[in-house]
C-alpha cells in the first residue's frame, strides 16, 4: 500500500512528543547520561502507542517478513504525521536513529516483551532495556538466557537489534544481499586471476553507460556515511 494512504494518529499527550524530541536532541548532541540515546527513543516509541497493530500490518503489507524498507516507511509516516516535519529535510542523524529505534520498537510491540526492572523503569543506568525473556525464541534463550533463569533481561541497544531481527523474521546468516552483490562485483573487477584486475581495456563494452550512474550513487553513499561517522552518538547507550 502507498504510505500516503497510511496514517498515524498523533498522541494527545504532548509530553510524549516532548520526551521523544528530547531523545533526538540528546542523540544529536551525543550526550551519554541516563534516559538519553537510542534506548530511550526506542522505549518512548513503544510507549507513544502510535505504532498500532493496524499501522504495522498495513506497512508490512504482503511481505512474509519485515524488510529494511518497512522501517524507512514507518519513519516517513512518523515524521510526517507525528512530528509534522518533512522527511526529506529531517536531520540525517535523527533519521538514522529513528529507523534503528523503530526496528527495536516494532519488535518489542510485536512480541509484547518490553518490561521493567525492579525500580519500575524500562531502562537501567547502563542504558539497557528491560525485555521479558519468556518471549525469547530458542535461539534468543541460548544467546541471552543460557542459564534458563527466566525473568527480565537487560539488553543493550546492540542486543535489542539482534533480538528485533529474530522477532521480525530478519535472520541473516551470511550478511545482506547488498553486501554479497558488492563483494561479487569487487571480485569481478579487481581479481587478477578470475576478474579484470587493472586490465580495464577488457571491460565489457555494454557496461560503458553504467559506470557514471554507479559512481554517482556510490559517492552519495560515501558522503552520507562520512556524515554518519558520528554514529557513536546514536549508540551512546549500547
Amino acid at each position: 500500500m502507498n504510505i500516503d494512504n497510511i496514517k498515524m494518529v498523533k498522541p494527545n499527550n504532548k509530553d510524549v512528543l516532548t520526551t521523544i524530541n528530547k531523545d533526538f536532541t540528546n542523540i544529536v548532541n551525543g550526550e551519554t547520561k541516563l534516559n538519553t540515546g537510542l534506548a530511550s527513543l526506542s522505549v518512548n516509541l513503544v510507549n507513544s502507542r502510535v505504532f498500532t497493530p493496524e499501522c504495522i500490518k498495513l506497512v508490512k503489507g504482503t511481505e512474509k517478513v519485515f524488510l529494511m524498507k518497512h522501517f524507512n516507511d514507518f519513519a516517513k509516516i512518523f515524521v510526517r504525521d507525528v512530528l509534522e516535519d518533512n522527511f526529506k529535510t529531517f536531520d540525517k542523524i535523527k533519521k538514522v536513529a529513528l529507523k534503528k529505534a523503530i526496528k527495536i520498537a516494532i519488535a518489542l510491540i510485536s512480541a509484547n516483551s518490553l518490561d521493567k526492572f525492579t525500580n519500575d523503569k524500562p531502562i537501567n543506568a547502563k542504558g539497557q532495556i528491560a525485555v521479558n525473556s519468556s518471549k525469547f525464541s530458542g535461539d534468543m534463550k541460548k544467546k541471552f538466557d543460557s542459564g534458563l533463569e527466566g525473568g527480565v533481561k537487560a539488553l543493550s541497544v546492540k542486543d535489542c537489534t539482534t533480538y528485533a531481527s529474530d522477532v521480525l523474521g530478519m535472520k541473516n546468516t551470511g550478511g545482506s544481499i547488498l553486501k554479497a552483490q558488492i563483494e561479487k562485483v569487487m571480485a569481478t573487477i579487481t581479481n587478477e586471476k578470475n576478474g579484470f584486475g587493472n586490465d580495464f581495456v577488457e571491460l565489457p563494452s555494454d557496461c560503458y553507460f553504467s559506470y557514471v550512474p554507479l559512481r554517482n550513487k556510490l559517492q552519495s553513499i560515501i558522503d552520507f556515511l562520512e556524515i554518519e561517522k558520528d554514529d557513536k552518538k546514536i549508540y551512546a547507550h549500547k
